[in-house]
């Protein structure tokens, strides 16, 4: 059975990051670590030790990391990780669906699936329009209710990826500073260019709570690196 690890950047988050925890903790799915990449300064080591003393069932690594680089961050977990699937999460997810980590792993059994993008409900919530396809991301709902493959459709809070292909495509750029933005967007359209595809699964889906303290909302969002 395929394993998968989970890597979460964190910064100035203690408690969703727990709650994020607990989430994974409830899955039905357990063939999996969870990879903390801790860009706190300075360091919440009882909040670790709480973590580590609550889910001792649960495999969980926590790595330090000086810089604010939430790129930087996912990389540093990849390189770490001990299983062939990654699976990049932020810390402030609310995963109500026990078979999420199920959901992901199991598109993995089809050898051609190399990169899967979950559903992603935004809070607050709000109506979607039309569905409209174009040639980006910009025009597809990540709240789309079909599977479909794509091209560079997919975001850093529910994306899982073969070890292999993220380390052969180089990675996330560190060079989306800070907290970073469309950094996975850079990494799927140099898949894209290699002809690989996104499957867009909606049975992997989370809630991005999108919280207003921590993380890149303490940074300078005049920093940072935007495609069109």
């Amino acid at each position: 059975m395929k394993k998968i690890s989970i890597i979460i950047p964190t910064l100035n988050r203690q408690n969703y990051l727990l709650n994020t925890v607990n989430y994974l903790n409830l899955q039905s799915f357990k063939n999996f670590e969870i990879i903390i990449i801790d860009q706190n300064k300075p360091y919440n080591l009882n909040s670790y030790k709480y973590l580590k003393i609550k889910y001792k069932n649960l495999k969980i690594k926590i790595l330090k990391q000086e810089k604010k680089n939430a790129s930087s961050a996912r990389n540093l977990g990849a390189k770490y990780a001990k299983n062939e699937i990654l699976l990049f999460l932020d810390d402030d997810v609310c995963i109500k669906n026990k078979l999420f980590l199920k959901n992901h792993v199991k598109n993995y059994n089809d050898s051609k699936v190399l990169i899967v993008a979950g559903r992603v409900t935004d809070f607050p919530f709000k109506r979607k329009k039309k569905f409209v396809f174009k040639k980006t991301f910009y025009f597809f709902s990540l709240d789309y209710p079909k599977k479909i493959f794509l091209y560079g459709v997919g975001r850093s809070c529910n994306l899982s990826i073969r070890k292999k292909i993220y380390f052969y495509l180089g990675g996330m750029d560190k060079n989306f500073t800070n907290g970073a933005h469309k950094e996975e967007t850079d990494l799927l359209f140099r898949a894209k260019k290699i002809g690989i595809k996104v499957l867009f699964d909606p049975a992997c889906h989370l809630i991005h709570l999108k919280v207003e303290t921590g993380g890149i909302r303490n940074l300078n969002y005049i920093k940072q690196i935007f495609y069109s």
